[in-house]
């Protein structure tokens, strides 16, 4: 007797975002592998932690292990990876390139993480904004003003301790 056999194969890896509940889908199993929730956040004390009053800042894109990553931070900050390899050391670093004003720049050297199977790894992402300060000293004496170079220029902060200081060039 001949007759047809049919078959349909069905394969979908799912993982849910634990700081949102926010599920994800993909054509392959994540059970495997580990996965990493981050939030990017403006650090703007620059002590590593999200505190309050503290900014998100999405479209933030990472590197794991130094391969650049698609995924983007949403409207929270957060960053969902999944498909990561389990149980070997995980270094993640923020893509400076990715960030949305160019005085920005990754708060520190990266996280390194062991991803664990089936298991989601929080992670604060800080990022510092940077900046330059430019100016001329000048002189003025005797009606005449002209710029002083080789003067020492500091920068105080509240208290009036000294944080930096450099020497004025012309």
């Amino acid at each position: 007797r001949a007759g047809w056999t049919a078959a349909v194969s069905l394969r979908v890896g799912l993982s849910r975002e634990p700081r949102q509940g926010r599920w994800d889908s993909d054509a392959m199993g994540v059970a495997p592998y580990g996965a990493l929730s981050a939030q990017a956040f403006l650090d703007q004390n620059g002590n590593g932690r999200l505190d309050p009053g503290e900014k998100p800042i999405p479209g933030v894109t990472s590197f794991v292990n130094g391969v650049a990553r698609p995924e983007g931070s949403d409207a929270e900050g957060i960053l969902y990876q999944h498909s990561i390899p389990a149980d070997i050391r995980a270094k993640v670093l923020v893509n400076a390139s990715s960030l949305p004003d160019p005085m920005m720049q990754p708060g520190g050297e990266g996280f390194t993480f062991i991803p664990r199977a089936g298991h989601t790894t929080l992670l604060g992402l800080p990022v510092i904004q940077t900046g330059d300060v430019n100016g001329t000293v000048y002189l003025k004496r005797s009606g005449t003003t002209r710029p002083m170079p080789g003067v020492t220029v500091e920068l105080v902060d509240g208290d009036g301790q000294v944080v930096a200081s450099a020497r004025s060039a012309y």
